[in-house]
C-alpha cells in the first residue's frame, strides 16, 4: 500500500505541473481573440428552413 500511495503521489505532483503549464500557455493565448464564425446569406436562410 505504501508503493502504491508513493507512485499516486508523485502521478498527482507531475500532472499539477503539466495542468500548470498548460494554464500558462493558455494564458498567452487568451489574448488572441478568435474571430467570429461569418455565415452566407444563402446558408443563413437554408438553415432558418430546415430548423
Amino acid at each position: 500500500a505504501c508503493t502504491l500511495k508513493a507512485i499516486l503521489a508523485k502521478w498527482l505532483d507531475e500532472a499539477e505541473q503539466a495542468g500548470a503549464l498548460f494554464n500558462e500557455k493558455m494564458g498567452m493565448n487568451e489574448r488572441k481573440r478568435k474571430r467570429r464564425t461569418t455565415i452566407s446569406l444563402g446558408a443563413k436562410e437554408a438553415l432558418e428552413r430546415s430548423f
